[in-house]
């Protein structure tokens, strides 16, 4: 289990169970060893994905169902 949830006062939660926190690190990690700028795209099932769960898991929160984590690399000066 893994959601992105907006409370509506600015604020971003982030629930997620072992697996999908684990899985997450993985794609961080992943991300963070690449020679090139690259993304990963998580989607709930509702948008053809796996990685998201469907709906919020905390109270009165909406979930995000597409979640673009994005790598930029540091120019070397």
């Amino acid at each position: 289990m893994l959601s992105f949830e907006f409370s509506g006062n600015e604020k971003l939660h982030l629930h997620g169970d072992r697996e999908g926190l684990l899985q997450l690190a993985d794609i961080l990690i992943h991300l963070a060893k690449s020679e090139e700028p690259d993304h990963v795209h998580l989607m709930s099932p509702e948008l053809g994905g796996a990685e998201l769960s469907d709906g919020p898991q905390g109270l009165d929160k909406s979930s995000f169902k597409h979640v673009k984590v994005c790598v930029w690399l540091a120019e070397d000066k």
